[in-house]
């Protein structure tokens, strides 16, 4: 739906992707670096849209994987106009 609340959804998505990812290692532990790159952002008719992030993990050996994400914002409510 378009209007309040997008920012806050899509924080919250964003932050589920770098911050609660889940990541394991087989590589001795240590730490797994995260990263975000923006690819994409397409704005579409009345505030709908969608924005494509790269999402990259490094672990300590220099193993890398990545994942590509799209966070859409879709009007689905019917508005009719005044005559």
């Amino acid at each position: 739906e378009c209007g309040a609340g997008n920012t806050a959804a899509f924080n919250a998505w964003f932050a589920d992707w770098t911050n609660v990812a889940n990541v394991t290692d087989a590589c001795g532990g240590g730490a797994v670096s995260i990263s975000s790159n923006l690819i994409q952002t397409m704005n579409l008719c009345g505030g709908t849209g969608t924005t494509t992030y790269q999402f990259t993990a490094i672990d300590v050996c220099g193993n890398v994987n990545i994942e590509t994400a799209t966070y859409t914002i879709n009007d689905i409510v019917f508005s009719k106009s005044k005559e």
